[in-house]
């Protein structure tokens, strides 16, 4: 009987540490995914109003600096971001700011037990928009 009880034991203790692990990894995909939308909008915002273009009858335009960008979107990583997340990769196109941030998560409580964590890369994009 007591080593059955000791197995129902070790399984419970699995699934609980499998749970915490799999909702620790989500908060952290989120967290993440927060800083890189936060970035992108930061990026998109990022023109002069001498870069704007004003044609009668039609909205505003932005013309977006894609070194500028990379720039803001990079430091508010740097910034702001958990996890040794980094600022992979800043494109612009067509008004469009795109951002790509990767973190390292690792196991909450094995993180001494394995060498390294695992990379997470979420992707986020904003656009300049005049209302």
């Amino acid at each position: 009987m007591l080593p059955l009880l000791l197995g129902f034991v070790a399984i419970a203790l699995l699934v609980a540490f499998t749970i915490g692990a799999s909702a620790d990894a989500y908060v952290t995909r989120k967290q993440l995914f927060s800083i890189a939308d936060a970035a992108a909008l930061a990026a998109a915002d990022s023109f002069d109003l001498d870069q704007v273009e004003f044609v009668a009858g039609q909205v505003p335009r932005a013309t977006l600096d894609s070194e500028q960008a990379r720039l803001i979107a990079t430091h508010y990583v740097e910034q702001f971001a958990k996890h040794g997340a980094r600022a992979d990769a800043v494109t612009v196109e067509h008004g469009r700011v795109h951002v790509t941030v990767t973190g390292l998560w690792d196991l909450p409580i094995a993180s001494g037990v394995l060498p390294h964590g695992f990379e997470i890369t979420v992707n986020a994009s904003a656009r300049v928009q005049f209302n």
